[in-house]
């Protein structure tokens, strides 16, 4: 009975072989496989002699052997990984036109080419050999996963014991350098101007020349440096500054730089230094300046990361126009490179307490990226700052880069269960959430704001619930937890304004807040008072500032009465984004936040007029308007505003100093409005030059 049982559960763990889509692996007079194998290992004699002779059987085929990889034809490569815990287990994975057979024994490669020779491969009729697209097998005693470098970013991950039970990667024991990071090393040295690009004649700091012979010096003292403090330290990472800049002296130049591309320097560099450590890898970022890969072939030990940050709308790549581009640019690169990492995106980065679900886009994501012969993926979360349930998305996405093929509703149950034993209802609103994203459709990207998180999953009443049942349990944990929540279901509130689920109502033509609001910020602030949690996002826009804003909000409101129905037109051309002129006097009022309620305008004039033609026979005495200056945002107050009357002649104007803060602020100007008639018309003009701003609310004061 035990061996029925042990052979189920290994028949179970073969995970799932998508037989929708399949592809020639062999076809006749068209293409020809061959067996990659860069070194030979005994390991590998009995299998290798079973693999030929079987496909020969069945197809007539006899498969050469290759010492490179052929970037036209389907490359079976035998992969001996002694790490694996298992005799007889084995991965076949299918990356881009490389097929592994990954195995650790003599019996494990046997079992994978039984398994492959007698499951996977589809005959025609005319011995033709047919694959499913996408592959990946693992038997239950398997521990090799489907990328050899997984990092998800979360603070969990900072833990080895977390890492060494998740089986995850961590930047800051396995890289010399990262990212940007070059100049770290730089600024230490005394340095001549020829270690900058030149520009126009000109060498310009803002870049630097990857052919300078004083750079190479740089990086050659620094990773020796490196190894002798800490040899784990085995990847560095070499990449111009995040500029448009590329060098043209005549040795970048005779290397291939064009004006817009880089790549042939840096890629000569790297190779340089590849073949000098050849037990280190060198990497570069595939982005602006290198996003295109050289024209030569590269060693084993340089790599590329690339970033999915123009394409991550929380909805699959293969589903979306931007997505398909970025999978095209995998593909530009595999042929000249065996090393292709992801960097890809997990969270909403200006609201971290945004649920933000995307399992079933990642697992889809994870699958494409192996069919592309991507071999590592670093999944950027909120690092150091919490966000909410980070712990669920750490060992849900954690789980599926071992497995892409992973159940999904059971990490997540599996998730709660391990660290939120507390909230079993949890399970389910998660999974109720990514079901509704998913039939959404809607795009989110990982700067945006609530209104497109309601469009896709969002609920008050399934936030109330949550929070009503958690508000029964008292941990630091929960907390934190109840903070995220009452967050999502004020930001609700505000951004919807007068509409439901909306913050307020409109009594005649007065505004007034629900009764709610005030418990939910005193909660709100006596929450984060306890927890010392106090960031909502990545540019530390933080909770107290936030409840303030409420706060002067909800006083402006009730102090300085207004009329709600305000008659607004413009006469300039909206930006595409932003031709909702109604934003300006909805009863949502914009925060320091610019993704939602704002109307943001980047030409040099918006020209708007409001007239009292819906609140005919009131008392006006002054018009008070909105405005955001978010400097790190190129958002700016305007230089000038002008009140003109309808002959257009100018009755008042302001001039303005812009911010001199990257802190983003909301600016509320009232301006006395003279020669008030029964009936009366304004012109307001906006003067903006060179940059971008943000209005909103229009109010009449009484």
């Amino acid at each position: 009975m035990k061996k029925i049982v042990v052979v189920f559960l290994m028949l179970l763990s073969l995970v799932m072989i998508p037989q929708e889509k399949t592809v020639f692996f062999y076809h006749k007079g068209e293409s020809t496989p061959v067996i990659y194998m860069p070194k030979f290992s005994s390991t590998l004699t009995k299998s290798l002699g079973t693999f030929q002779k079987k496909i020969h059987e069945k197809s007539g085929l006899r498969i050469p052997f290759s010492s490179q990889k052929k970037t036209e034809v389907f490359n079976v490569y035998f992969k001996e990984v002694k790490s694996l815990n298992s005799a007889t287990g084995y991965n076949i994975v299918l990356k881009g036109k490389v097929l592994e057979i990954v195995a650790a024994t003599e019996n494990g490669f046997e079992s994978a080419v039984d398994f492959l020779i007698n499951k996977i491969f589809v005959y025609t009729s005319e011995k033709d050999i047919k694959i499913p697209s996408e592959l990946f097998v693992s038997n239950a005693d398997t521990k090799e996963a489907a990328f050899e470098y997984r990092e998800v970013y979360f603070s969990q991950n900072f833990d080895p014991k977390n890492r060494s039970f998740y089986h995850t990667n961590y930047l800051e024991t396995e890289w010399g350098l990262w990212g940007h990071n070059i100049r770290k090393w730089v600024k230490k040295e005394k340095v001549s101007d020829e270690i900058y690009a030149l520009q126009n004649g000109k060498r310009n700091p803002d870049q630097l020349c990857f052919s300078s012979e004083e750079l190479k010096k740089i990086i050659h003292k620094n990773v020796k440096e490196s190894q002798i403090s800490d040899v784990s330290l085995k990847r560095f990472m070499i990449a111009p500054d995040d500029n448009n800049i590329v060098c043209q002296c005549h040795l970048c130049k005779d290397k291939g730089n064009t004006k817009s591309n880089a790549s042939p320097a840096v890629y000569s560099l790297l190779s340089e230094f590849a073949k000098k450590y050849t037990d280190l890898t060198f990497w570069s970022l595939g982005y602006v300046t290198t996003k295109t890969p050289p024209s030569f072939k590269l060693p084993s030990n340089v790599g590329v990361l690339l970033s999915t940050i123009d394409c991550q709308e929380a909805l699959p790549l293969e589903e979306t126009s931007k997505g398909k581009q970025f999978l095209n640019q995998i593909a530009t690169w595999n042929s000249k490179i065996e090393n292709i990492y992801i960097w890809d995106y997990v969270v909403n980065f200006d609201n971290y307490m945004d649920f933000y679900p995307l399992y079933t886009t990642t697992q889809k994501n994870l699958k494409a990226y192996i069919k592309n012969g991507v071999t590592g993926v670093f999944l950027h979360g909120s690092g150091y700052d919490y966000s909410i349930v980070e712990e669920v998305k750490y060992h849900v996405l954690s789980k599926l880069l071992e497995n892409p093929n992973d159940n999904v509703e059971r990490l997540i149950t599996e998730a709660v269960d391990r660290y939120y034993p507390e909230l079993p209802f949890l399970s389910s609103y998660l999974m109720t959430a990514e079901a509704k994203a998913i039939q959404s459709q809607k795009k989110q990207n990982i700067y945006s704001g609530i209104k497109l998180a309601n469009k896709r999953y969002l609920a008050i009443d399934d936030l109330e619930n949550l929070y009503n049942q958690a508000d029964k349990i008292g941990s630091q944990k929960i907390d934190k937890f109840k903070i995220g929540l009452l967050f999502l279901q004020l930001e609700m509130m505000h951004v919807n304004g007068l509409k439901n689920e909306g913050f307020g109502v409109l009594d005649e033509n007065d505004i007034v807040p629900l009764e709610t609001i005030p418990s939910k910020l005193e909660k709100l602030a006596n929450l984060v008072k306890s927890t010392g949690l106090n960031t909502i996002n990545e540019k530390n826009g933080d909770f107290n500032d936030y409840i303030l804003q409420w706060s002067q909000f909800l006083s402006r409101i009730q102090n300085n009465n207004s009329f709600y129905n305000v008659n607004i037109s413009t006469f300039s051309k909206l930006d595409e984004d932003y031709k909702n002129i109604k934003v300006l006097n909805d009863g949502a009022f914009g925060f320091d936040n610019y993704n939602d309620n704002w109307l943001i305008f980047s030409g040099k004039e918006l020209l708007l007029n409001v007239n009292n033609t819906k609140c005919p026979g009131k008392k006006i005495t002054k018009i008070e308007i909105g405005f955001l200056s978010d400097t790190r945002h190129r958002i700016f107050l305007p230089s000038v505003i002008q009140i003109l009357d309808k002959e257009n002649k100018l009755i008042k104007e302001i001039v303005l100093k812009p911010k001199n803060t990257e802190k983003s602020t909301v600016e509320i100007m009232e301006f006395e409005l003279p020669n008030l008639t029964e009936h009366f018309s304004y012109n307001i003009k906006l003067i903006n030059p060179n940059k971008s701003i943000a209005i909103d609310e229009i109010r009449f004061l009484r």
